[in-house]
């Protein structure tokens, strides 16, 4: 099996070629939109998520599948992507996922879930389940004279 050791929600990430290091920029836990919501209303935003996984046991090549999905408060889920999780050359691997042009039909805790299943036979597993909240207000900010 496959270990899933993390993952963050982000607006970026820069991998450095020359290092094979990544930076995280801005991790995200909420965001504040101008209302009101709208159930076909995208978000321009970029979000990432980033997630770290390795070998189980380090001497044994494994493969497998991650499913990535954005469910909003009310439990529907928006938008999926699957990619594989291919660890038979190398011990370990991180991708990365950018979810681009995201709604939000409502105010609250928005969901990102990373499942993972060996095959396309087994059943997903939820690893991870990264909330986001989302808060809403009706006026843009006045700016403030001094």
């Amino acid at each position: 099996m496959i270990n899933h050791i993390w993952s963050v929600v982000c607006e970026r990430t820069i991998l450095d070629r020359d290092t094979n290091l990544i930076s995280i920029i801005n991790s995200l836990e909420e965001l504040t939109v101008q209302g009101p919501l709208e159930k076909n209303r995208m978000l321009a935003a970029p979000i990432e998520i980033i997630s770290y996984w390795v070998r189980s046991d380090f001497a044994v090549p494994e493969k497998g599948q991650a499913n990535y999905k954005f469910v909003t408060p009310s439990g529907e889920t928006i938008k999926n992507k699957e990619i594989d999780i291919d660890l038979l050359e190398y011990e370990r691997l991180r991708s990365r996922i950018q979810f681009t042009n995201l709604n939000f039909p409502e105010p609250g805790l928005y969901q990102f879930q990373v499942d993972y299943r060996i095959d396309n036979d087994s059943v997903w597993e939820t690893v991870v389940s990264i909330p986001l909240k989302v808060n809403v207000v009706d006026e843009p900010e006045k700016a403030v004279e001094a």
